[in-house]
């Protein structure tokens, strides 16, 4: 999630960017309405250029809280699953006819929220089919990390100092 913030003005292709710009700056006319390519003579008046860097943040944020829910989403599948010798998230996935209406609903929604009713969330609809991809991609990571830590050796488990924390879960 930090990394989008950090190269979020790469993800989204951004000319102009300022990360503490306002996200709610009005189209202005004569500008190319946001995600067209604004011309540098469009961004010389300060009212496109600001207009931009809004529009820029807020697909930022959107992109953000795409990849956060799918994130969320990916996670529900994981907890399937808890055990260190659960390795198969997918197993039996079908049994459970709720948790898979739950999810199929939770993913439809996001997708409604922010393509169909954005105003709603503060939202910027994705631009491309891409977008919603790499946002999918980067929230089933969630299934990749937790599978390398359920192959995590146990003596590195034991070996971390969990006494500096002053939490001890084995007494």
């Amino acid at each position: 999630m930090l990394m989008i913030f950090i190269f979020g003005p790469l993800i989204v292709n951004s000319q102009v960017y300022d990360g503490f710009v306002s996200t709610s700056y009005p189209s202005v006319d004569g500008c190319a309405i946001y995600p067209s390519v604004a011309s540098p003579e469009m961004l010389a008046k300060e009212d496109c250029k600001l207009y931009h860097q809004s529009s820029t943040k807020l697909h930022i944020l959107t992109i953000a809280f795409n990849v956060f829910v799918f994130l969320q989403l990916f996670n529900m599948i994981n907890c399937r699953k808890v055990g260190i010798d659960d390795k198969q998230v997918f197993e039996r996935f079908h049994h459970n006819i709720f948790f898979i209406i739950i999810l199929i609903g939770v993913f439809v929604t996001q997708i409604c929220l922010v393509q169909y009713f954005p105003v709603l969330i503060r939202a910027i609809p994705m631009s491309s089919r891409s977008e919603w991809g790499g946002c999918i991609a980067i929230g089933a990571t969630e299934l990749l990390i937790a599978l390398l830590l359920k192959y995590t050796p146990q003596k590195w488990v034991e070996a971390l100092p969990t006494d500096r924390f002053g939490i001890n879960e084995d007494e």
